[in-house]
């Protein structure tokens, strides 16, 4: 019988590990406590940083995505919260620095978020199906469609054409429909 000697994140959370993306050899792995994110080095079996949100509401991750941005060196770390908040860690390994933002707009648990290629979109969606895309540069939300779906948000992701023509973002939810949404009309 095999026997665990260590446990990565909360017996409560159903957010799995992750591996930063895009590294050859990576040694930098990111798990979920209940409310907070553990950077790991499994190499040296030491934790690199905790990354929370120092608030008074008490608050569960719901959600974590991770994206390497392309072209370099940085990476997003987005955390969907029970709350509806969406909290963003740039970690930039060049300059050994991370920066905090967050954004509010949604009313109900974080199921659903993406991140765009180059990292200056983030698309989230939630428990009753809203849909907001946000500007990472301005933190501002660029698009919003309240009840995109009848109830749960399942899935988000952004899509394109082949000559890349028309961008757009689709969504599934649990009312069993895929919908494609044009982002300059809505």
């Amino acid at each position: 019988m095999l026997k665990a000697i260590k446990y990565l994140g909360g017996p409560s959370n159903q957010v799995p590990a992750q591996l930063l993306p895009g590294i050859k050899n990576p040694n930098i792995l990111v798990f979920s406590k209940v409310n907070s994110l553990i950077l790991w080095n499994p190499k040296t079996k030491s934790n690199l940083a905790i990354l929370e949100e120092i608030d008074k509401t008490p608050v569960i991750i719901t959600k974590v995505k991770l994206s390497l941005i392309t072209k370099s060196k940085e990476f997003l770390i987005t955390a969907g919260l029970s709350s509806g908040k969406i909290l963003i860690w740039k970690l930039d390994l060049a300059r050994i620095s991370i920066k905090f933002s967050w954004f509010t707009g949604h009313t109900l648990k974080i199921t659903s978020i993406q991140i765009s290629k180059n990292g200056n979109k983030i698309l989230s969606g939630c428990m009753n199906g809203d849909i907001i895309l946000w500007n990472c540069k301005n933190n501002l939300g660029i698009f919003r469609n309240k009840l995109a779906h009848n109830r749960k948000l399942k899935s988000l992701g952004f899509c394109s054409s082949k000559d890349e023509k028309w961008y757009g973002i689709f969504s599934f939810g649990a009312d069993n429909l895929l919908k494609f949404w044009d982002i300059k009309t809505g």
